[in-house]
């Protein structure tokens, strides 16, 4: 199956740029952009990476990052794993999935809901 990366980095208050790396599958990319209008816009504004540090972003943009992700292969996975380049930074796939199985859960979505867990 297809895999994507997203491997950008935001601005945090004019002090430093903070990572933005996810890795994540055809399914998940489908998923997302099939069910985002479970999504609301306030579900970005403010993603934490710290105790007091958070970037914001729109809808749209984490949507169209999402769309616009690069093909990866497994050997590229694998070389990042084992240079521990995935596991940093914010995780923007797997918050918005996290947002999407919470949504599907308050609306009765039980069938998308039941798919997401099969992501996780």
């Amino acid at each position: 199956m297809t895999k994507y990366i997203i491997c950008t980095s935001e601005d945090y208050a004019d002090e430093f740029d903070y990572p933005i790396i996810s890795v994540f599958s055809e399914k998940a990319k489908n998923i997302i952009i099939m069910h985002n209008n479970f999504l609301n816009e306030d579900d970005f504004s403010e993603i934490y990476f710290g105790t007091n540090e958070y970037l914001s972003f729109k809808k749209d943009y984490i949507i169209d990052m999402i769309k616009n992700a690069n093909k990866i292969e497994d050997s590229e996975i694998e070389t990042l794993q084992k240079y521990n380049c995935i596991n940093t930074g914010i995780d923007i796939v797997d918050h918005t999935l996290d947002i999407l199985y919470d949504r599907a859960k308050e609306n009765g979505a039980e069938e998308l809901a039941n798919t997401l867990e099969g992501l996780q």
